[in-house]
């Protein structure tokens, strides 16, 4: 593990000190609306959500793979990786609007999102559900080490040492920006989107300045399903989970979620909405 910014990330050729470093001073545009989220809390399912809302669902038949999502929704910290060109000079000749996807805390972020007050969806999950999916994802994932186990690996992701470092702090800081710039920010959680999509995906439109129909909504309800991505995006396995609500039942022992609800508590509970987190 390095710490970059007070981030820990895996030792990648995508996490650098030059490559968080060009996300963080990053040159932003009045419409660039940026996806915000921890690793494994719903991310490719909005990412999704939000490119069929902004095109249609015939455009998503075209994202077939990481590089195709990371072309149209571009992942800031992970340019690199997919493309053989810095993050700041691949985005600078994007057409507006840019879609931009991070996982990177708040000191980290391109600090325009703060400074220059730019527009934010941000999508969360219970961290019981997280730590499993993101257990699930490093050992997908070659290009990080995976953990000794499972147990250690949830000792690591309370303790925070785990990409990109403390989930609490994550979300801790992040709703300061959330609750302080309310009309700047759209945020969901991955429970209430399984629960009741459209709802939810109404009002991201209208956030993002759509209006979908009845019937578009039920179109990209179809298009985002698992078994639609499943079909569609060859990296399924890698970036997408199995669309399910507290499967830490059956995997966290007692101890460890009480453990993680307490930590939930201590920590979140001046976000106004610690409840969503401990379901």
């Amino acid at each position: 593990m390095v710490l970059i910014r007070g981030t820990y990330f895996q030792t990648t050729r995508s996490h650098t000190e030059d490559t968080i470093g060009r996300t963080y001073n990053l040159e932003t545009r009045d419409d660039d609306v940026f996806l915000l989220s921890y690793p494994r809390t719903g991310t490719t399912w909005t990412q999704n959500i939000m490119l069929a809302l902004k095109h249609d669902t015939e455009f998503l038949k075209t994202v077939t793979d990481g590089e195709q999502l990371a072309h149209h929704f571009t992942f800031l910290e992970l340019v690199s990786h997919f493309f053989s060109e810095p993050v700041d000079v691949r985005v600078a000749r994007q057409s507006s609007p840019r879609f931009f996807k991070t996982h990177l805390p708040v000191q980290a972020a391109p600090k325009e999102i703060i400074e220059k007050k730019r527009k934010c969806v941000f999508v969360f999950r219970n961290p019981k559900d997280a730590v499993i999916s993101f257990h699930k994802f490093y050992h997908s994932n070659k290009r990080i080490d995976p953990p000794e186990s499972f147990d250690s690996f949830v000792q690591d992701f309370l303790s925070g040492t785990v990409n990109y470092g403390d989930y609490w702090q994550w979300c801790k800081e992040w709703f300061k920006h959330i609750n302080s710039n309310p009309e700047l920010c759209f945020f969901m959680f991955y429970e209430e989107l399984l629960v009741d999509f459209e709802t939810n995906v109404r009002n991201l439109g209208k956030f993002l300045g759509f209006e979908p129909s009845d019937e578009k909504l039920a179109d990209i309800k179809k298009a985002t399903s698992i078994e639609s991505m499943a079909n569609r995006i060859q990296i399924f396995d890698s970036f997408i989970g199995q669309g399910q609500s507290k499967s830490y039942e059956k995997k966290l022992s007692k101890e460890i979620i009480d453990e993680f609800d307490k930590k939930t508590k201590d920590e979140l509970s001046d976000t106004g909405y610690v409840d969503k987190f401990l379901v």
